[in-house]
């Protein structure tokens, strides 16, 4: 994949050119050790190193151009220096542009929360596949992008931007239809954007406790920065090209009715958000009667006052809620009766060394 750095400058409209736009760019990284020559280098700054005390390196590993926030030393010929206010926010839209923006091309779910967003990630991976419908996903755990499935050797929920846009590029050109997202804080925060260019079709709210205070500094930052999944849905046209065809994909949210916080995740968009719980509060989808045992769970799956049995092989009543709501976010998606896949749930397989 090839594009020109003309192609790309539109997208950072608050930018400053020094040397030529008509380079050919033929990848983005951050770190210079992935660089290879004709790419498009990062400088991303750090906690622990800046990326722009590496730009000589990448410029030796045969970087084309640099796109940088502070200054990047002397300007070689040659050479396109970009600079912008925010080079790791930049990351964003000049990736998913030099990808082809493949959301556009994908139902895009995703899944946020403190617990439970691998696992029911993958719960919905398997329940759109297991319907006939071809969908990748990529979570802290596992990826299929196109080509199976695959650990995640870095266990980084959220990768950075250019990976984030690189894999959901796979995923079209393997002809999948369908992306399943974990989405976490770091990722939903306009202070990395990891996610602010994909074009998310459902959000899913598992349940939010105290995480990562250390980075988003309070409690009601971390539960805003989760909250922008749901802020996403009305940010973007749910019209997709999936397979050459194009199609209104149904979007919408679903939220744990347990957990206090759904209220936040209901009014962050305008789009319908339907609810999911294994307690007293009301909910479309309900879990009663649940009987755990070593295996997994037996319970009564409630939906419009009818109630019918279900079955899960994974162990915990957490598993309950996070099979509550694949089975909801998919026959809302598919215009699916959860009868029809109820059935399935016995057959889900659980996370690779994850009780969750």
């Amino acid at each position: 994949m090839t594009s020109r750095l003309s192609d790309l400058l539109p997208f950072l409209p608050a930018c400053e050119l020094a040397g030529s736009a008509d380079v050919p760019i033929t990848g983005i990284a951050y770190d210079s050790r992935d660089v290879k020559p004709g790419h498009l280098f990062f400088a991303l700054p750090g906690l622990h190193a800046d990326g722009h005390d590496f730009i000589d390196k990448a410029l030796e590993a045969g970087a084309s151009g640099i796109v940088h926030s502070r200054d990047p030393g002397p300007l070689r010929p040659g050479i396109a220096y970009v600079r912008v206010p925010d080079s790791r926010f930049a990351l964003s839209p000049v990736s998913a542009a030099f990808y082809g923006r493949p959301s556009r091309n994908l139902g895009v779910i995703g899944v946020t929360g403190t617990e439970g967003k691998s696992t029911t990630v993958y719960l919905i991976w398997q329940l759109l596949n297991l319907l006939g419908a071809r969908a990748g996903f990529f979570s802290t755990v596992m990826s299929d992008t196109g080509s199976g499935e695959l650990p995640n050797p870095e266990h980084q929920t959220t990768p950075e931007a250019n990976a984030v846009q690189r894999m959901l590029a796979s995923m079209r050109d393997a002809g999948y239809e369908y992306a399943v997202v974990e989405a976490s804080s770091h990722g939903l925060s306009p202070r990395t954007n990891r996610l602010g260019d994909v074009d998310f079709d459902v959000g899913i709210m598992t349940n939010v406790t105290h995480e990562h205070l250390e980075f988003h500094g309070t409690v009601e930052q971390y539960r805003h920065d989760k909250a922008n999944l749901f802020r996403a849905l009305d940010r973007v046209n749910h019209r997709k090209s999936l397979g050459g065809r194009s199609i209104d994909l149904p979007s919408f949210g679903v939220v744990n009715a347990d957990d206090p916080v759904s209220e936040l995740f209901r009014r962050a968009c305008s789009k319908p958000v339907f609810s999911f719980g294994a307690a007293e509060a009301p909910a479309d989808a309900l879990a009663k009667s649940i009987v755990s045992d070593a295996r997994g769970a037996s319970f009564e799956y409630v939906e419009d006052g009818r109630a019918l049995p279900a079955r899960i092989d994974l162990p915990g009543e957490f598993n309950v809620r996070n099979a509550l709501a694949a089975v909801l976010a998919v026959s809302r998606l598919r215009g699916v009766p959860a009868s029809d896949l109820l059935p399935l749930l016995p057959g889900l397989k659980p996370v690779r060394g994850r009780m969750t």
